[in-house]
């Protein structure tokens, strides 16, 4: 199985915020990739969507 590099742009982080945007992109096609599991520590966060994107609420210091 060909090995996919992800390039992963952050879109907006606001430190008094809690929210964190970004789209994930095949680094060879340039393309959105769908459905990359987005971690904290321990847990499943969030699924990018058919275009790349992904949102993450209500994150407290340090967990990300």
């Amino acid at each position: 199985m060909k090995n996919i590099t992800f390039l992963l742009f952050i879109v907006l982080f606001v430190s008094c915020k809690t929210t964190y945007h970004s789209y994930i992109y095949d680094i060879e096609s340039k393309t959105p990739i769908e459905n990359v599991k987005i971690y904290n520590l321990n847990s499943l966060v969030v699924k990018t969507d058919r275009n790349g994107y992904f949102e993450i609420n209500k994150i407290k210091g340090g967990e990300l």
